[in-house]
């Protein structure tokens, strides 16, 4: 152990006994607090639900998503996001505990963003038609203000560990459920083809998705336009043809 027992800094890879809460030292810089609950070696600072940031944390994420969009998260630092925040870096430290810790807040709490957003918006009345139709453009609606932090979901995403990521795409198939609840009700009504309901429901959100993806090369058509184009296509595609056979 590197430090007194009044500040319990450790550095990653010290043995420790617990129970004792300690703060995680690396390259000489604090990257975390975790609580020890028996003899353990911390290698890394725990993970912070979303809930659980504060409103300055929420400003501090705002900032980071703008300098990794620029940057990519590979090439960004915790000293490149408080410089840009214009707060020291231990102040990052207090509120966010380690880079990856940053990624996983950032991807979590947009990826249940989404998922709130469009389930709060979708009213359930009317046919699988008119809520396909409503379904693109609320998901349409979501995109058009948060563009820039959907594309940094999708390109970093891979940056995640295998168990962040894992519940980032558990998120991402509740809001996949949604989809495919409504392309089964309109199969059922017949006014959907019998396809693939999972495969028709990927295919149809991720066509809106290119709203974001490429919104560099079609940002200059409006929202409405480009939605009216999806939902035509996409209907277009499932309809049942032989339903008045």
């Amino acid at each position: 152990m590197t430090a007194t027992t009044a500040t319990h800094v450790v550095d990653v890879g010290t043995e420790v006994d617990g129970p004792v809460t300690v703060e995680v030292r690396q390259a000489g810089e604090v990257i975390g607090s975790i609580t020890v609950p028996a003899r353990a070696t911390p290698d890394r600072a725990p993970a912070v639900a979303p809930q659980t940031i504060d409103e300055r944390g929420r400003e501090l994420i705002e900032i980071a998503c703008d300098v990794i969009s620029q940057k990519g998260f590979a090439a960004t630092s915790m000293r490149d996001i408080a410089a840009a925040a214009e707060v020291p870096i231990a102040t990052m430290y207090r509120h966010i505990g380690s880079k990856d810790e940053l990624l996983y807040t950032i991807t979590a709490t947009r990826m249940q963003e989404l998922f709130d957003h469009f389930e709060e918006r979708l009213t359930g009345d009317g046919s699988a038609t008119d809520r396909l139709a409503e379904a693109v453009r609320v998901y349409l609606a979501y995109i058009s203000e948060n563009h820039r932090y959907i594309n940094l979901v999708y390109r970093e995403t891979k940056a995640l560990s295998d168990d962040a990521r894992a519940r980032i795409y558990d998120t991402e198939r509740r809001f996949m459920d949604l989809w495919q609840a409504i392309i089964q009700d309109g199969i059922d009504e017949r006014a959907f083809a019998p396809v693939d309901v999972e495969l028709a429901a990927n295919l149809s959100y991720f066509a809106c998705t290119v709203w974001a993806l490429r919104h560099w090369s079609i940002g200059d058509r409006s929202e409405e336009e480009v939605a009216a184009l999806l939902t035509a296509m996409i209907l277009e595609g499932l309809a049942d043809r032989h339903a008045s056979a």
